[in-house]
C-alpha cells in the first residue's frame, strides 16, 4: 500500500477527540500496519513512515490477535452509574416537588461527593420527557379565587358567541415604549451565541410608559382609545377613580344601550364607591367578575395586538428624544392608530374564543391556563 498523508487518512476515517485525537482506521490500513510489523519493520518506522500516530501503531499490532478481520473491537461505552434504585428516586422527587434545584435534588438525593454529576441526572429526566423549563408567570392565585373562577366558568359553560356578544370589554393597560418588541430568532452556531450580532438588546430600567384605556362589544361597536393621566394630587400621582369616572361619562353614551353587559375588572379605581353609583345610577348592568381573571377577558389580547403593531409601524418612538410630555402625545397617538386600525373580524374572533376559555378554565377546575 503506497504511503498516504495524514491528512488524507483522517480525511476518510472517523477521527474522535479533535485535531490530536485518535483515528479510527479501517481494516484496510491495520492490515497494512501489520503486514509491515510482520515483515520487520519497527513501529516507530511505520508511524513515521505513514505519518499516523506512533500509540496507534503500537496499538493496532498489539492488538492484531483479538480482532477479527482487524475490524474495530466493541466498545461498550460508558458504565451506567446511576441504579434503578436511584432513578425511581429522582423521579419521584422531581414529581413531588417540581420546582427544586439540581444542587438541592442531589442532596436529597445523597449524591453530594458522589460520581453523578448534573448532566447525568439531566440525562436521566430527559429520557422520561422531564425537562428543566423556566415556569410560566400568572397571577396569584388561591383556592378561593379558583373556586370563584370555577363557578363563573361553569354558570357560562353553554353559552355561545350571541351570548357572549352582549358584553362590552374593557380594561386599562400601562403601555411601556418599546414593549411590543417580539422575541428574535437568530441562525447562528453553538460558537456564536454571544456574537453581539446575535443577541437581542434590550434597555435596562424603566421607559416611559402610558395608562390607556378602551371597551369593545362583539356586535362591532368600540369606544375611542383613551389616555389616562395620573392624578398629581394623588398619593402615588397615579390614575383614580376620578379620572375613570371622566372616561366614563364621556365614553359609555356611546356604547351603552339595555341588554348589554359592562365588563370591568375588580381594580380599585373600578370598585370604588363613586364609580358604583354612576353605574347604578344610570341602569348600566355590571357582571360579578372573578379576580385575577386576565385569561377570561378577550381584550388581553388587544393590548398585546396594539403593542405590536405600534413598534411595527413606529420603530423610531423607541430613540424619540424631547420632554416627557411630547414623547407620551407620540406613543398615545400610534396606540389610537393602532386601535383605529383594528378590523371587525379580528374583535369578533376574540369575542368567538370565549367558549373555548371558559372549558380551559373548567378543565383547569378554575387554576391558571394557558391564555
Amino acid at each position: 500500500m503506497p504511503r498516504r498523508p495524514l491528512a488524507e487518512i483522517s480525511a476518510n476515517s472517523n477521527k474522535r477527540g479533535g485535531i490530536e485525537g485518535r483515528f479510527e482506521l479501517t481494516s484496510n490500513w491495520r492490515s497494512h500496519i501489520v503486514g509491515r510489523a510482520c515483515g520487520g519493520q519497527s513501529p516507530k518506522a511505520i508511524a513515521e513512515d505513514l505519518q499516523i500516530p506512533l500509540s496507534t501503531i503500537y496499538s493496532t499490532v498489539s492488538r492484531n490477535e483479538t480482532c477479527f478481520d482487524n475490524e474495530s473491537l466493541h466498545r461498550s461505552g460508558r458504565s451506567n452509574i446511576v441504579s434503578d434504585s436511584l432513578r425511581r428516586r429522582l423521579l419521584r422527587e422531581v414529581r413531588v416537588n417540581p420546582k427544586i434545584q439540581y444542587r438541592e435534588l442531589r442532596l436529597n438525593l445523597g449524591l453530594h461527593g458522589k460520581a453523578v454529576s448534573k448532566s447525568s441526572l439531566y440525562h436521566i429526566l430527559k429520557d422520561e420527557g422531564i425537562i428543566n423549563w423556566l415556569a410560566k408567570k400568572r397571577p396569584q392565585l388561591t383556592p378561593e379565587v379558583a373556586a370563584k373562577r370555577l363557578q363563573f366558568a361553569k354558570d357560562h359553560e353553554h353559552w355561545g358567541p350571541n351570548e357572549w356578544k352582549v358584553f362590552l370589554w374593557s380594561d386599562e393597560c400601562s403601555v411601556e415604549r418599546g414593549s411590543g418588541k417580539k422575541r428574535q430568532w437568530v441562525f447562528r452556531t453553538p460558537a456564536q451565541k454571544w456574537d453581539k450580532e446575535m443577541i437581542q438588546p434590550y434597555n435596562k430600567g424603566k421607559d416611559k410608559s402610558v395608562m390607556v384605556w378602551a371597551c369593545f362589544g362583539g356586535d362591532g361597536r368600540k369606544s375611542d382609545l383613551v389616555f389616562m393621566p395620573g392624578d398629581p394630587d394623588a398619593k402615588r400621582g397615579g390614575v383614580t377613580s376620578a379620572v375613570y369616572l371622566e372616561v366614563l361619562e364621556e365614553q359609555m353614551p356611546t356604547l351603552w344601550e339595555p341588554g348589554l353587559i359592562y365588563m370591568q375588572d375588580g381594580a380599585s379605581i373600578h370598585t370604588a364607591r363613586i364609580i358604583k353609583r354612576w353605574l347604578a345610577d344610570n341602569g348600566i348592568e355590571v357582571v360579578d367578575w372573578p379576580p385575577y381573571s386576565p385569561d377570561l377577558n378577550p381584550i388581553e389580547h388587544v393590548w398585546r395586538h396594539l403593542k405590536e403593531w405600534v413598534h411595527e409601524h413606529y420603530p423610531e418612538l423607541e430613540t424619540l428624544t424631547g420632554s416627557d410630555q411630547l414623547i407620551k402625545e407620540r406613543m398615545v397617538e400610534a396606540l389610537q392608530e393602532a386601535w383605529a386600525a383594528l378590523n371587525d373580524e379580528f374583535l369578533e374572533n376574540l369575542v368567538e374564543s370565549m367558549e373555548r376559555q371558559i372549558k380551559t378554565v373548567i378543565k383547569a377546575d378554575g387554576w391558571h391556563t394557558k391564555y
